[in-house]
């Protein structure tokens, strides 16, 4: 398992967030984030991870770009977060295309497993 700021190549990350606000309709607004003017962040945090919640958060957002037309034009980086992440499920987001991101010696870190292909975003 890789640990640090890149992974996946494509957009490097150095930021200052602002909250994307979705419709009313959209329980998602809260996790969105704008990385700068090209990219969104979209996030999902759950206390116990699992495969099928990673695999679940790859199918629904299939849809974002229906709810947030807006954000057509830019990337949209993925983020998987809790405050582990087993191996098994690290392996299953880099497959998916998904950053992991989990509890480090003092900050959050982002990990992936071996090299995913960098256009994968």
């Amino acid at each position: 398992m890789k640990h640090g700021s890149g992974g996946f190549g494509r957009i490097r990350v150095g930021f200052r967030p602002q909250r994307v606000v979705g419709s009313a309709q959209d329980s998602k607004s809260g996790h969105i984030q704008r990385a700068d003017k090209d990219a969104v962040i979209l996030g999902e945090a759950k206390s116990t991870p699992s495969l099928e919640y990673a695999d679940q958060f790859a199918s629904e957002v299939r849809t974002f770009f229906d709810y947030f037309p807006e954000h057509r034009s830019e990337s949209l980086i993925l983020i998987f977060g809790s405050w582990s992440v087993p191996q098994s499920i690290v392996a299953r987001l880099t497959n998916l295309k998904i950053y992991a991101m989990q509890m480090g010696d003092d900050t959050m870190e982002l990990v992936h497993a071996g090299d995913p292909d960098p256009e994968v975003l």
